[in-house]
């Protein structure tokens, strides 16, 4: 137990180190963009990618042979300089960037224990912002409590534990050090945006009783959260955000990806782009605060949408433009109505 604890303990140290070096890097970025251009094809994205990640995961791999962070600090710092010297010619201006990056993050002070209550808070607040287009901000579940898990892990991941009865919910990152790359400290707001958005601040859903992921918390909310995210400008480095966000988005919803997600964000892009922003979000919000048993006659409400708005799709394409407004104006008048979800089961028609 002693040795697994003193494990645990290195890899949090090292996970200070990473996010320390990272979020001093946001402040150079411009700087290095200029810089590199000195080189033919290269900007800074690809020297992230092929110096920065390669050497953070060079970092996060190596057995840690002390407990001092700022020890590991200085060592993540080296080895990144030497992933630059590799791959750019010595009269490279990288290097004088460098050289103030450098000083940056080793003169400044850093915690042993890891600090991302910052990212979570923004994930949060976005959550709520995103609830609120359509609900008061004091209504229970955007009260509800949280805490942050984290444990290293072989693999990475978000997950959560949500308690909606009035318990704590536990948002969990499962880090793996040799994947924690620029890339995933970029978007960690992101992250935990979604777990608060489709786990946390969400009615009850069907997969809060079953492992795995759902088209629709997974998919759908996803999708809503990722155009959500997009929109945001009013934030320090939203143009890295935003491109980091799109990379990620684009590996999610891969055929490589997961296929509850695909399934799930298709559907929810083509809504939007067929019914607009507008009956996007009102739809969206309504069934992401009705829990998934709140239909006595569909066992699961959320999922069974999807399948019923999947054919609601394809039936669009085959009428005229007149025909298709038509229905969205019915759509419309779905939604207001007291018992929105059922009456537009109904309108949907049969799965």
């Amino acid at each position: 137990m002693a040795d697994q604890d003193q494990q645990r303990s290195s890899h949090h140290l090292k996970l200070s180190a990473l996010c320390h070096a990272y979020e001093h890097l946001f402040a150079y970025l411009d700087d290095f963009d200029d810089a590199v251009s000195f080189h033919k094809d290269w900007d800074v994205y690809r020297l992230v990618s092929e110096c920065i990640n390669e050497a953070a995961r060079e970092f996060g791999a190596s057995p840690a042979e002390t407990e001092n962070v700022s020890t590991l600090c200085k060592d993540l710092i080296e080895r990144l300089g030497a992933s630059l010297r590799l791959k750019l010619t010595k009269d490279s201006p990288v290097f004088a960037i460098f050289e103030k990056y450098k000083e940056s993050v080793i003169g400044s002070s850093l915690s042993d224990e890891p600090n991302l209550a910052q990212h979570q808070a923004v994930g949060e607040r976005l959550s709520t912002e995103c609830y609120c287009q359509y609900c008061k901000p004091d209504i229970p579940n955007l009260l509800r409590s949280t805490e942050l898990v984290l444990t290293p892990r072989n693999s990475q991941q978000f997950w959560t534990e949500p308690d909606k009865s009035g318990g704590v919910s536990r948002v969990c990152f499962d880090f793996a050090l040799h994947k924690l790359t620029f890339d995933t400290f970029v978007n960690l707001p992101f992250y935990f945006f979604h777990e608060f958005f489709s786990h946390v601040h969400s009615a009850e859903m069907s997969s809060e009783h079953s492992q795995g992921y759902t088209p629709f918390a997974d998919g759908w909310l996803l999708h809503a959260a990722y155009q959500f995210y997009l929109q945001k400008t009013d934030w320090p480095y939203a143009d890295y955000r935003r491109y980091y966000a799109k990379k990620y988005w684009h590996d999610a919803t891969s055929l490589d990806g997961n296929n509850w997600v695909r399934l799930g964000s298709q559907q929810a892009e083509a809504l939007e782009l067929l019914a607009g922003s507008k009956r996007f979000w009102q739809m969206t919000l309504k069934l992401a605060l009705l829990p998934y048993n709140h239909l006595p006659a569909h066992p699961d409400l959320h999922h069974e949408f999807l399948i019923r708005m999947k054919g609601w799709l394809r039936h669009q394409k085959k009428l005229s433009p007149e025909e298709r407004e038509e229905n969205l104006e019915w759509l419309d008048m779905a939604v207001q109505v007291d018992e929105p979800i059922q009456t537009l089961f109904e309108l949907l028609g049969s799965p």
